[in-house]
């Protein structure tokens, strides 16, 4: 497995299981095919000393502060900073929203500032520095 080579730092689990509707298989479907491997994945991963990331967060469902109160003392969350603001939001919009994000989720450490998503071509590139300059001037 990839996890056992030094120069990889982290396992990524690429499954986009739900949508803002709902997960695309049933929980039980969920229970039964997907988690006993994603869970063989990450023991393999932890063995090795490698974290696992698994995206996304979408308001809709829970915010990524929400997730960060209720399981951000056993895992670490990457972005959160959801694709809707960042697509239709207004440059002080989005700069707001990262900020709360920056504030609620980065004391304590266990979170790393980035969208909920990929960032997909329709993302205005002025929105997306936003997001990148409210970071880096939290950061210092």
């Amino acid at each position: 497995m990839a996890a056992s080579l030094d120069f990889v730092g982290a396992q990524r689990l690429n499954d986009d299981m739900g949508f803002k509707g709902g997960t695309l298989a049933s929980p039980a479907a969920l229970r039964h095919y997907v988690f006993p491997t994603q869970r063989r994945i990450c023991e393999i991963a932890h063995r090795h000393g490698k974290p696992v990331l698994l995206h996304s967060f979408e308001d809709v469902i829970m915010p990524v502060w929400e997730a960060k109160r209720k399981w951000g003392h056993r895992m670490a969350l990457l972005g959160g900073v959801d694709m809707d603001v960042l697509a239709r939001g207004s440059e002080e919009q989005v700069r707001a929203y990262t900020r709360r994000c920056l504030e609620e989720c980065a004391p304590g450490g266990g979170w790393a500032l980035e969208s909920g998503n990929t960032v997909a071509n329709y993302v205005p590139v002025w929105n997306f520095l936003a997001m990148l300059e409210e970071g880096w001037q939290y950061g210092r």
